[in-house]
This record gives C-alpha cells, structure tokens and sequence, in this order.
C-alpha cells in the first residue's frame, strides 16, 4: 500500500514539473514573438555617389532588436518614389538583416533589415540638371515603403497603409562623414567648403587631397560637389583610408556668374591656396604630401594652380582640363604656354582625356604629353581614351579615371 502511495506522488510530481517546464517554454516563445508596426521614425532611405552621382540604393528598417541572419523575398516590400508623373516603383534586388545602417555584401544578424534597391533604375538618381543655369540640384526624395505583414526571425511585420509609410529620415553614405564649412579669404573671397578628417593616430600626419568640381556642382553649401561624381568621396570610401589615410578638402564655387573659368579665374584661384594654407595650419598634414585632383573646370583651375604656386603640391591629377585656358580659340583648342613646361615637367602630373571630349578638346594636353617625349620628362603621365568609350559623353572622362586603382596608388608614392 505505501509503495503504491509512493509511486503515485512520483507520478503527480513529475507531471506537476512536466506542466511547469511546458508553461515556462511557452512563456518564452511568448516573449521572443512579437509584432513590429512600422513607424516613420524607424525608417531611412540609404544613398551613395556612384561614379555618375548620387543614388538612392536602399531602405534601411530599424527593428529595434538584434534579428538572427536572414533573407526575405524580394516581394516582400515596395519601394515608391512620388513624382510630378505619379508614383514610380523601385527595384528591390535583395532584403537581409544586417549590423550597420547601410548596404552589405553578406547578410548578418542585426537590428537593421536591408532593402537594397537598383542602383541602375532610371529613376534612382537624385541630382536634376538646369542646362539652361548648367548646374545641378538635388530633387526632393519622396519616398514610402508599402508592405504586407511579413514573418522574419519568428516576428511578424505588420502590414502598413496601403498608400506607403513616408520615408523622411536619410542616409548619405560616406558623404556624412564630410563636414560643411566656410571660408573667407585675405580678398574677401567666400567659399564654402567640405573637409573630411581620417581616423587619426597621436603625432601622425597625414596627405590632403584637394579636390576641384565641375561647373554643374556649382553651389553654396549644398553638398552637390560632392554627389555630382566620385572626385571628392572616393579618396574616403573606408577600403580607400584603410590603405591611404588621408584628408580630402572639397571648396564649392559659388554660382554667382563672376568668373567664367570658376577656378582659374582670380580671385578665386588664390582662394583656394589661402584655404588649403589654412588647412594645413589647422590639421597634421603632410606638407610634403599635398595632392590636387580636378575635373573639367576643375582641372583648368588644377593646371592654373600649379603655374602659379610651381612647388606647392606634390602631385597633381587632372581630368578633362586645358592649360592656358585664356587662348582658347574658335575650334575650342587652347595651344600650350612654352612658359610653364618646366612647372609641369618638374612635378609628377598624370593628365586624363577622351578622344572624343568636344566640351574641352583633349589637344592642348596631346601637345603637351608630346612635348613630354621630347623633354623626357618621365614625371609625366598622360593617359587618354579611346572614342565612343565613355558614356554618356566623351567629356566624362573623370568616370574611368576616379575609378583607376593604378593612378591611386601611383598618388599616394608621390612626396617633395
């Protein structure tokens, strides 16, 4: 009798711990399963300058706790922009989770789900060129997600409004790691100005790269120096600091129809030596290791630059440029000034052209990487493309040269 008692209080007390491990694993599925409402505030539209400008590449949703590696379905989301012709879908090519605020090669566990959308769409640019004033603005990002409830990690994503939750915070990829500031000059000459600062170690010092925009990325202060291409962001992409530390000086002329020729003109080429002597004086940098990049009227302003400060720099790349730009004649061809060859062939230069560039012809630097030869002058670089190569217009030259690893790492040798 009393083992059977016995047997009994073994059976109740096993079952009793049986219903009590069921309730506590049911507890925390409870706890671990949850719905997300999307809200405004936890959604960012993600951009980043591509070698034709900026784009708007994804949507990054902040799920406000770290998801286990996923991917969902492309269809899972839509991605909407509203224009003046109606509502414009994006292409989604791919959703993960991920551990930062920004697109990845690799899915990752994290707090951040990824839409990352086409950077080729039609419509995924966000700069809006005025070729009467020849320059370019950046349009109004009108953005919304639109979803059905979608499951991730053991969560559901509810569904939200069918005409899409507006997207009003963005993300500038690399562009935010630049910082905005203005300058004024001995001849009162104002500039607004962008600085990237690298990661810096105690006593280091470090290369500046000067870079010199276009005439469309004319502007006071509206970042489109450096979203019309890749002159300015490139040398701060991440992978590129990683194996060149550097800081990279971005002045923005100023659209006020003053100079036509916007950086060799005086006062604003003077301008810009008195702002990168300022930097200089301000920030550990190299001073044997100042480097000038510039694109069309910016690499007119290059070359104008070395003629007039001969020993300043320690390198210097321009791109769809001309010297002696005053000469200019009726065929758009500028001969070269015999006064300056010792300047440039003195100082490592490597020059980009397209053949077929009509905006700025490339025979003015032809003669003058010809005149190279003769003077043997092996501090001289010019490389030139071939026609009908460079899309859309042979005058985009700076495409395939920003994107020249060679050139890169043939900059960062040179030293005074």
């Amino acid at each position: 009798m009393i083992k059977n008692i016995q047997g009994l209080m073994v059976i109740l007390f096993s079952a009793t711990l049986l219903l009590i491990g069921c309730q506590a694993n049911n507890g925390e599925g409870d706890e671990q399963e949850m719905n997300i409402e999307l809200t405004s505030d936890m959604l960012t539209l993600l951009t980043s300058v591509q070698p034709y400008g900026e784009v708007v590449d994804g949507v990054a949703i902040d799920l406000g706790e770290e998801i286990n590696e996923t991917e969902l379905a492309n269809d899972s989301f839509q991605v909407v922009l509203e224009t003046e012709e109606g509502q414009l879908e994006r292409t989604i090519v791919s959703v993960y989770t991920h551990n930062e605020l920004g697109l990845s090669e690799q899915p990752s566990s994290g707090e951040y789900l990824i839409i990352e959308l086409d950077s080729d769409d039609e419509e995924a640019g966000t700069l809006i060129y005025d070729e009467e004033a020849a320059y370019n603005t950046r349009q109004e990002l009108n953005y919304a997600l639109i979803n059905e409830a979608v499951e991730i990690d053991g969560n559901t994503i509810l569904a939200g409004p069918e005409e899409g939750q507006q997207i009003e915070t963005q993300y500038q990829t690399v562009v935010e790691d630049f910082q905005h500031h203005e300058f004024t000059s001995s001849t009162d000459q104002h500039l607004d100005y962008y600085l990237f600062e690298p990661d810096l170690e105690e006593e280091a010092s470090y290369p500046l790269i000067v870079f010199l925009h276009g005439n469309g990325e004319r502007g006071a202060g509206n970042q489109v120096n450096l979203l019309g291409n890749e002159g300015a962001v490139v040398w701060a992409r991440p992978e590129q600091q990683s194996q060149n530390p550097a800081y990279v000086l971005a002045p923005q002329a100023p659209i006020d129809g003053e100079e036509f020729f916007i950086w060799g003109d005086e006062p604003r080429n003077s301008t810009v030596k008195e702002l990168v002597d300022a930097t200089v004086e301000d920030y550990p940098i190299d001073q044997d290791r100042i480097y000038i990049v510039g694109i069309s009227q910016g690499a007119i302003g290059t070359w104008r630059l070395i003629e007039n400060y001969p020993s300043f720099f320690a390198a210097a790349v321009p791109i769809a440029g001309t010297t002696h730009f005053e000469a200019i004649d009726d065929d758009n061809i500028a001969p070269v000034d015999q006064e300056h060859l010792d300047t440039y062939f003195d100082m490592p230069i490597w020059a980009f052209h397209a053949a077929d560039d009509f905006v700025v012809t490339p025979d003015n630097i032809r003669e003058l990487a010809e005149l190279a030869d003769q003077h043997d002058a092996t501090t001289f670089n010019y490389t030139e493309y071939e026609e009908e190569t460079i899309l859309p217009i042979g005058h985009f030259s700076w495409v395939p040269a920003l994107q020249d690893q060679e050139m890169k790492t043939w900059l960062f040798e040179q030293s005074k």
